[in-house]
């Protein structure tokens, strides 16, 4: 067998490679990573919708990004899900809520507010929906849909893979491919979110060999490997906690330390 695989070592190398490929294409296209842009013509005073984003919890004034485009009199807001755009949450997973705002607050996405306009931005069609139906509530009759833009990013990520006919001289992924060049940071911020959570899911009932080939909620009823899975939790907890300081993820797998009834870990 390992003159075999001695033999064979550069068709293995390419067959993991080529899995690794496939697996990342497929996590890409389930995934919901759109670009979606709603375009709106205020009807009513411009003084009246301003007052509106700078009354409510849900929109906070930011900078500018570099790749949004300079108008003249605008002004630009974050959509945060806080105040009545918290609701969101009760539709999203466990993993992207932030029931503790103390370890900070998700978004929704962008506004850019001009006379005469207001362009929405957001970047998965499940908060498409949700910002549409509060702009309708927040600002009734003073703004007109004039148009839409949704742009699939997952599955165009998924194509570049497709197409790269160099990824097999690379190294296998251990996170999720990120587009190379300006890619927003709220889009990068969902695809690791998204990709974490994908693993934790599947991670709680695989078999883990540091747990003696025992899945996380098997080793969690056996008093023996209970200590070695409490060690092992630890290293994660460490190393999602570091995630989210560099790059601000908000990742959480309370859920998960439920489920173990780990909450001494909490």
């Amino acid at each position: 067998m390992k003159d075999y695989l001695s033999d064979n070592y550069g068709v293995f190398c390419g067959l993991t490679f080529e899995l690794s490929r496939k697996k990342n294409i497929a996590m890409l296209e389930r995934m919901d990573m759109h670009q979606c842009k709603a375009f709106y013509k205020i009807e009513g005073a411009f003084d009246d919708v301003k007052a509106v984003l700078d009354s409510y919890p849900d929109f906070e004034v930011r900078e500018r990004n570099p790749e949004e485009k300079q108008l003249e009199g605008a002004s630009y807001y974050s959509w945060l899900r806080k105040g009545e755009s918290k609701a969101l949450e009760k539709e999203m997973s466990s993993a992207f809520r932030h029931d503790d705002e103390s370890f900070g607050v998700g978004t929704i996405g962008n506004i850019t507010l001009s006379p005469g306009r207001m362009i929405v931005e957001v970047f998965s069609k499940q908060k498409f929906k949700f910002a549409k139906k509060m702009m309708t509530k927040y600002f009734k009759k003073t703004l007109i849909l004039q148009n839409e833009l949704v742009v699939d990013l997952a599955r165009q990520l998924a194509g570049r893979i497709d197409n790269d006919d160099e990824f097999c001289d690379k190294e296998p992924m251990t996170e999720p491919i990120v587009q190379s060049g300006p890619v927003p940071a709220e889009v990068e911020r969902e695809v690791m979110q998204k990709f974490y959570e994908n693993h934790y899911a599947k991670f709680i009932d695989e078999q883990i060999p540091a747990l003696g080939d025992l899945t996380p909620r098997q080793a969690a009823e056996d008093p023996k490997m209970r200590p070695m899975l409490i060690g092992l939790m630890k290293q994660h907890l460490k190393g999602l906690e570091k995630q989210n300081k560099d790059k601000n993820l908000g990742l959480n797998i309370d859920w998960m330390l439920d489920e173990l009834k780990l909450t001494e870990l909490k």
